[in-house]
């Protein structure tokens, strides 16, 4: 944790607002979320088909499962993930993207 002295926060808050680190926190870990869910590792064909595969006993024809990409190795800690094998997403992308959005430009505005 990182402690700034009164007049330093002072300044950051008048230039940035009072909520800014919050809004920031938030910001990382929807667009965090939005890539993790977009990304290749998601849309492997192996979270699609093992399960049919195995249905159907096609048991002789393997799947590999994806490696998790190294940019994603903190991934569990965020809020918007519900799990990573297989990739899941407590809200719809739709709803994320539009919280991105809002978070977006209470800090860039």
């Amino acid at each position: 944790m990182i402690l700034f002295p009164e007049d330093v926060w002072s300044i950051i808050n008048s230039f940035l607002g009072v909520n800014y680190w919050y809004n920031r926190k938030k910001l990382t870990s929807l667009s965090n979320a939005i890539d993790f869910i977009t990304s290749d590792y998601s849309n492997n064909s192996y979270w699609k088909w093992n399960n049919w595969r195995k249905n159907k006993l096609y048991l002789n024809t393997y799947i590999y499962k994806p490696l998790l990409p190294h940019r994603f190795i903190n991934i569990t800690n965020n809020p918007y993930i519900l799990c990573i094998e297989p990739p899941k997403l407590n809200k719809s992308l739709d709803i994320l993207s539009e919280l991105q959005k809002e978070y977006s430009d209470k800090i860039y505005k």
